[in-house]
Parts: structure tokens; sequence; C-alpha cells
């Protein structure tokens, strides 16, 4: 697993897709990660996903007060129909690290744990990674795209907003 905390000070995201490693035809549905209990990060596997036909993958993060399940009703409507796999991490406190501490750090290395898992597991399409969030996911999201080391030429950025 992830040990290199210095490089996750600066809120660096070094995972990256893995086209070399057999991949999972998992059914849809939500799996847990299993890096953490209560707080853990999901990833949801849309209808008809197959590794034949890589999917894009969303990182979503909740707002304050959130947990894994929060950040994953933003898109999940959307996951089947556009074959996006979302992956879904929880904050290790009540908010986003650099929220609450003006500083990244176990939240960095939580979400990197959980994109190491989806990439080893599915067939992502590279040209297609996005990182949102609703509220302080929103907040924490930008930062974390601006110094993310996927190897996608296009990471987009997007939030969800409720009025």
């Amino acid at each position: 697993m992830v040990t290199d905390r210095d490089i996750y000070k600066k809120g660096h995201i070094i995972a990256k897709p893995t086209n070399d490693l057999p991949k999972e035809n998992l059914p849809s549905g939500v799996y847990p990660t299993k890096l953490d209990g209560p707080r853990d990060a999901i990833i949801y596997v849309p209808e008809g996903y197959s590794v034949n036909r890589p999917a894009s993958l969303a990182v979503m993060l909740h707002g304050a007060g959130g947990n894994q399940d929060h950040g994953m009703l933003l898109l999940r409507q959307y996951a089947d129909e556009k074959n996006i796999i979302l992956v879904s991490p929880a904050s290790r406190a009540a908010t986003w690290d650099i929220i609450y501490n003006d500083a990244f750090g176990p939240d960095v290395i939580f979400i990197s744990q959980a994109l190491i898992i989806a990439f080893e597991r599915f067939a992502i399409d590279t040209k297609h990674v996005a990182i949102g969030g609703f509220s302080d996911g929103h907040l924490m999201r930008f930062p974390l795209a601006l110094v993310m080391e996927i190897s996608s030429p296009t990471l987009s950025l997007f939030h969800q907003a409720l009025w």
C-alpha cells in the first residue's frame, strides 16, 4: 500500500491505470474497498461494464459531515447509461483535511489507495477520468486535480451544488 507520506502532503495522487494486469468482470453494484471499516471507500460498477469496453472513472467527494455513500449519490443515476465507474471515498474525519487542517494529509493517501484498487481491478478509459464533489468535496477536488498525476490527457473537474 501507499507509504510515501511526503508526496501526499503535497496533494499528489500517484495512482495510475494499469493495462498489464487482468481485469475483473464484476456484475453491476457497489463494492467496498475494505480499506477501512465504517469510513471506507466504495466503488460502483455500472450495468453493462465489460473488460472489453473500458469505462470512464469519476472520483466523487462528499460534503462536510458526509460519508462514502453521499459522494456516490451525485452521479449514480448517470453511471449505467454513460459506463462510468464511480469511486467514492470517505474523508478520514468529518470533512476533508485540506479544509479543516489547511494541508493535505491522510485523505490524499486514502483516495490514492482507493484509486489503486479501482485501477488494478477494472478496465479504465484513461481519456475519461474525472474528479468531482459537493460542498467541501467540491473545495477538495480542485487542489487535488491540479496535482493529480493520473496519466490522463484530460482530467475533468466538476461540482454539484444544491440551491
